[in-house]
């Protein structure tokens, strides 16, 4: 208790080593005050003292996105409540329920949140605000699972309880949520349209940090729709707000998208750079699917670089992640990588091997979905210069063909174009190599692609024009 005084006293309390280390020893001596009864010298409110600041140390940690630290706080606020149900325990549970969801603990997680609902109905009415929370973090965790039915079914109660209370910030979390649902299920124009809503609703309300959230979730569902310029737009605004708000936890969800968005613009290092950066915060966390991504990004960035290896050692250490929690969609994003990255590292069966079984079996994928696992096939199968195989994967895929659109590259164009032009080549067809590779040449920023011009300069040299080979060989080397 006298070192928490002193702290509280003396030390800079903002800081969140202060706060959380305050928040410690007032926590430990209310332990020991419980053990051993009436102490002389005690504060009489200890109890509510290690409460208050455990309270707010963990709101920090769950701001800052390190759940691993939340969890422990909002844990440690429970053993002191013992069981006392009220608006407080309500609220550590819903916490820690968060805090788990972000860890991908879904079972415990799901039980806490589920036991905040019930505590919070049995509150009556006093307690709404605290269901609709609950409900909430109830929805996030079910949408974790790809359960949609059961988070729709609580967005639907929360939207109802917002509505009851006369809560149209909650309402607005709602839509967001919804939308956010949509974006996983690769719903994109219903996602857009939910999102869109909700980002007017916080605009009215002046939700700063709502607003950032919504322009967050946009931005995804802008890239995952193929459109990288437009999410980068709309991820500075969104990174922005986070910043001025001092929101360091949207912040780095927004720079880690916005990583994404460059490394498809073809700014591979600056792209790794900005996931490394992130990736040792999103460990600190503890956040396994963030960590993932940030994982299958930077081994991206280093196979388009030619360092094979290690971005092989990247990919695979993400897909080990992805499988350990469940999460297929993310698991077949590194494979795809990975299976390419092998090929190159000349493990070439291993790695035809890797991407023939991305989505074997799934009947549920999207047409877009498809179409990036054929494109991840076709990459691999040129590489190692199997016409056939490339061929058919072509023939297969719908819109693997598409010419650049006119409004901007969208994601998976370089790569897409690039594995075309060279097998354009191996087929012997030389000018629909240029064709397709230099539709994409006049597009692209910045000025050199390493992958699209290596395939170029291979080009322009079958063609006779050596100059041009020459220079586009020299531009990548210099790269």
């Amino acid at each position: 208790q006298g070192i928490a005084m002193w702290m509280e006293e003396h030390e800079e309390v903002d800081r969140d080593v202060v706060l959380d280390r305050i928040a410690h020893h007032y926590v430990r001596a209310a332990e020991l005050a419980n053990e051993l009864g009436p102490v002389e010298g005690l504060l009489p409110d200890l109890q509510e003292k290690a409460l208050w600041w455990l309270e707010r140390a963990a709101a920090r940690a769950t701001q800052w996105e390190i759940p691993v630290v939340a969890e422990r706080l909002y844990a440690e606020g429970l053993r002191l409540l013992a069981g006392r149900h009220g608006a407080r325990h309500r609220a550590f549970l819903t916490g820690r329920a968060r805090a788990l969801a972000r860890l991908r603990d879904i079972a415990p997680a799901r039980s806490d949140a589920e036991a905040a609902i019930v505590e919070s109905r049995s509150a009556g009415p006093e307690a709404d605000a605290d269901l609709g929370a609950a409900l909430l973090a109830l929805a996030d965790i079910e949408q974790k699972e790809s359960r949609w039915d059961a988070a729709d079914k609580a967005l639907t109660e929360a939207g109802e309880v917002f509505a009851r209370i006369g809560d149209p910030g909650g309402e607005a979390e709602v839509l967001r949520l919804r939308g956010f649902g949509a974006l996983f299920r690769h719903e994109y124009a219903e996602a857009t349209e939910l999102l869109q809503r909700a980002l007017a609703r916080f605009e009215e309300l002046e939700d700063r940090r709502g607003v950032a959230w919504a322009l967050q979730n946009l931005a995804w569902c802008a890239f995952y729709s193929g459109h990288a310029e437009k999410a980068e737009v709309q991820l500075r605004r969104a990174a922005a707000t986070f910043e001025d708000l001092g929101d360091m936890g949207g912040l780095r969800w927004a720079h880690g998208l916005l990583a994404w968005t460059r490394l498809q613009q073809g700014h591979a290092a600056e792209a790794e750079a900005m996931a490394e950066e992130i990736l040792q915060e999103d460990r600190r966390g503890g956040d396994r699917w963030a960590i993932g991504m940030m994982l299958v990004l930077s081994g991206s960035a280093r196979l388009w670089t030619g360092r094979t290896n290690s971005a092989v050692e990247r990919l695979r250490e993400a897909q080990e992640l992805f499988d350990g929690i469940g999460e297929d969609f993310g698991y077949s994003q590194a494979a795809a990588v990975l299976g390419r990255a092998l090929v190159l590292a000349g493990h070439v069966q291993e790695g035809l091997d890797t991407v023939a079984l991305i989505g074997q079996g799934d009947t549920s994928l999207t047409e877009r979905q498809q179409m990036v696992t054929a494109m991840a096939g076709l990459s691999a199968t040129v590489q190692v210069g199997d016409v056939p195989r490339s061929q058919a994967l072509l023939d297969a895929a719908d819109g693997l063909l598409d010419a650049v659109g006119e409004d901007g590259l969208l994601v998976g164009d370089s790569e897409r174009v690039t594995s075309i032009g060279l097998l354009r080549l191996q087929l012997g067809d030389v000018a629909g190599a240029v064709a397709a590779l230099s539709s994409l040449d006049q597009r692209l920023a910045p000025g050199v692609d390493p992958n699209l011009h290596s395939a170029l300069a291979l080009a322009h040299a079958a063609d006779g024009s050596l100059d041009d080979a020459l220079r586009m060989a020299d531009e990548v080397d210099d790269h």
